[in-house]
């Protein structure tokens, strides 16, 4: 069994920032910021379909990361660039969810934008924790960046109030989508490969 190494400053930083937005964008997709805009009228039986389906799908995402991780080390335990090139694949269906939510998005498109968001997000984390499985700044840094996507979207989560249960809503989640930013940071970052082992 091989350790874990330390990285060498050059060598590892550019993975381990790369595996740090990743896990800040898999965070947020999974507990993104409320918003208060509704764009389609909803029963309470509707919301409450729509909020079950929230975690079914966050749960799918979180049990594929696992699947992802342990089948590229099994499969693909050398590839160096394949999970990196994988993973910015992972950002741009995250970008397509955010890009398709249409102005009068019916219930049901909603429901599976946010099932095809909480996969692209549960591959993205299996590829990264592939991408830095011998490397204990990329672990630190993966995280990292866990945490503080967590932390940053329960900060930038407004309080529930009567205007939230409302009628209508802008989103695939029930706490609203990643960051721009964050998307664009990740997809720059992703394109790294990680240090020879």
């Amino acid at each position: 069994m091989r350790r874990l190494r330390a990285d060498r400053p050059a060598a590892g930083a550019v993975p381990a920032l790369a595996a740090c937005a990743s896990g800040a964008l898999v965070a947020m997709a999974w507990s993104g910021p409320r918003t208060a805009r509704w764009p389609f009228a909803a029963g309470v039986d509707d919301l409450v379909r729509w909020q079950s389906a929230q975690s079914t799908a966050t749960i799918v995402g979180q049990v594929l990361a696992v699947v992802v991780a342990a089948l590229f080390l099994a499969v693909a335990g050398r590839a160096r660039r394949l999970p990196w090139i994988l993973a910015v694949v992972a950002i741009v269906l995250l970008a397509f969810t955010k890009v398709a939510i249409p102005e009068s998005a019916s219930l049901s498109v909603l429901v599976a934008l946010h099932g095809v968001k909480s996969v692209a997000a549960g591959a993205l984390l299996g590829l990264a924790l592939h991408g830095v499985r011998r490397s204990r700044l990329g672990w630190f840094a993966l995280a990292t960046g866990l945490l503080g996507g967590t932390t940053l979207a329960v900060v930038s989560t407004r309080a529930t109030t009567d205007g939230f249960v409302a009628l209508r809503i802008d989103s695939s989640s029930v706490f609203g989508e990643p960051a721009w930013w964050l998307v664009g940071a990740e997809q720059t970052g992703g394109k790294c490969e990680p240090a020879e082992a």
